[in-house]
C-alpha cells in the first residue's frame, strides 16, 4: 500500500520506486492502455475517456514521460472531447 501512495506523491518519490514490481506492472498496464486507445476509433462513452484523461494527468503529475508520447495522448484526448 505504501508504494501506491508514493506513486501519487511526485517525481522525487517515484524515483525511489521506479524499479519496484508495482511500478513495472503499472507501466506495462499504462503502455497497453495507450496502445489500445490508439488502436481503435474514438471512444463512445465519456467514462472510459475520463479514465484516459486521468492516465495522462497521473503521468504528467509524476513526470513519467518516458512510457509513451504524452503529447500524442493529450492531442487525441482533445479530439475525443471535441467529438463527444
Amino acid at each position: 500500500m505504501d508504494e501506491l501512495w508514493l506513486f501519487r506523491r511526485g517525481s522525487a518519490d517515484i524515483y525511489r520506486i521506479k524499479n519496484s514490481d508495482l511500478y513495472q506492472l503499472g507501466s506495462k498496464i499504462a503502455k497497453e492502455a495507450f496502445d489500445s486507445y490508439f488502436g481503435q476509433e474514438l471512444l463512445g462513452d465519456s467514462h472510459t475517456a475520463g479514465c484516459y484523461i486521468r492516465l495522462w494527468q497521473y503521468c504528467e503529475e509524476v513526470g513519467a514521460t518516458d512510457m509513451f508520447d504524452l503529447a500524442k495522448l493529450k492531442e487525441r484526448l482533445r479530439e475525443q472531447v471535441l467529438n463527444s
